[in-house]
């Protein structure tokens, strides 16, 4: 398989979302042909694999999480090597194998679908096909040797990539389908509906920021709840005496720059220096106090240096804030919006569709196993 998946992992194709001109950075469906060989071997081998928890299964093929593990390589081990914390490789883990699966799946559910609908390329397309694959390689000896090598034929190649062209046609026949359904009030039904998180951007506000925790190790605290609010309000002192000499925002924000990446035990002052965008809609906004949200709130000037206020249970902080936009409502009317709705309601309903499919194949996600990790305490604590 692996000139099938070396191949393919070059010139796979995005056909969720393309073909209606949205993004495709978030939601896609690849259509391939590899879950088949995937599933294929996986099934061959189903009694053998005792460490190996199955992932996913639907009408004819299963997956375990070797072939997912497989497909992820080197980033597995890559992410067990930059952790220490089994919770945080579990949630990484879930991640990654999440998305990778979503792919798996939705291509061998759109290649069900194709061959439910006996859809097939002609001729002169299969030979289109033949020349892309031979084109990858600089010579025919080179391409015959590599197949030999590799124990495929160039008919399991041809499948391939047809399947991946004839996934393509599935979705870009759904999505005419839909876009020809599409009426001035289903539009107006989907603006309704989605107003508040489409169509009304929350208020936010952009800042550098201070946080100091309360650190725990075991049954011990390095550092108390007191401890941590001490500390941020010394901080604090320091940073505030060198902002009041200073006059402009970029001379004010380089202080609070220098003490987030040297003392906050945020992410984002290791990576960014303090930065972060905060937007005042959950849920991200009930994580907060309600100490730090009415701070946040009352802070309106560019420059302006908040007072140490608890930011979440165990943490206490203080920002200088950068900018902050308010929240307003885009008009159903307004040709933004008219130019994005129809777009949104296609990518909507061909996630239905995709949905509806995976019903029809009887699709089951076993969820819990994608955390597993022979060999490691994560294989016990599923907590």
């Amino acid at each position: 398989m692996k000139i099938v998946w070396s191949f393919l992992s070059g010139c796979l194709l995005v056909v969720w979302m393309i073909s209606c001109g949205g993004d495709s950075s978030e939601k896609s469906v690849v259509a391939s042909n590899t879950s088949i060989q995937i599933s294929e071997q996986a099934k061959a081998n189903e009694q053998a694999r005792i460490d190996d928890p199955l992932v996913a299964e639907w009408n004819g093929g299963k997956l375990f999480l070797s072939d997912i593990d497989k497909i992820l390589g080197s980033q597995k081990e890559q992410l067990i090597a930059n952790s220490s914390n089994d919770a945080h490789i579990r949630d990484l883990l879930l991640g990654k194998r999440q998305a990778t699966i979503k792919i798996l799946v939705d291509n061998y559910i759109l290649i069900k679908e194709v061959n439910a609908r006996k859809m097939s390329l002609t001729e002169s397309q299969l030979e289109d096909v033949i020349r892309e694959i031979r084109s990858k390689y600089d010579s025919e000896e080179e391409y015959l040797a590599e197949l030999e090598n590799t124990g495929q034929s160039e008919a399991d190649l041809v499948q391939a990539l047809a399947n991946v062209r004839l996934g393509l046609r599935c979705v870009e026949e759904q999505q005419k389908k839909i876009a020809s359904s599409l009426t001035p009030e289903i539009l107006k039904a989907y603006y309704d509906s989605h107003l508040k998180e489409q169509f009304s951007p929350p208020a936010c506000s952009k800042v550098n920021w201070v946080i100091i925790k309360s650190i725990k190790s075991g049954d011990k605290f390095e550092r108390t709840v007191e401890e941590a609010k001490q500390f941020a309000t010394k901080l604090y002192s320091d940073v505030k005496k060198k902002v009041e000499a200073l006059e402009t925002l970029e001379e004010k924000r380089k202080v609070l720059q220098q003490c987030a990446r040297t003392y906050s035990d945020d992410y984002s002052g290791k990576y960014n220096y303090g930065y972060a965008i905060l937007y005042h809609r959950d849920p991200a906004w009930s994580a907060y106090t309600k100490a730090f949200r009415d701070e946040l709130v009352k802070r309106n000037k560019p420059a302006e240096l908040s007072d140490v206020v608890e930011v979440m249970d165990s943490s206490y902080g203080f920002f200088i804030l950068l900018n902050k936009s308010s929240s307003f409502v885009s008009s159903f009317d307004s040709p933004a919006v008219q130019n994005m709705l129809p777009n949104m309601v296609i990518q909507e309903k061909l996630e239905e569709w995709l949905d509806e499919l995976k019903t029809k194949y009887e699709f089951k996600l076993y969820e819990e196993n994608l955390t597993y990790l022979s060999g490691s305490s994560l294989d016990t604590d599923q907590s």
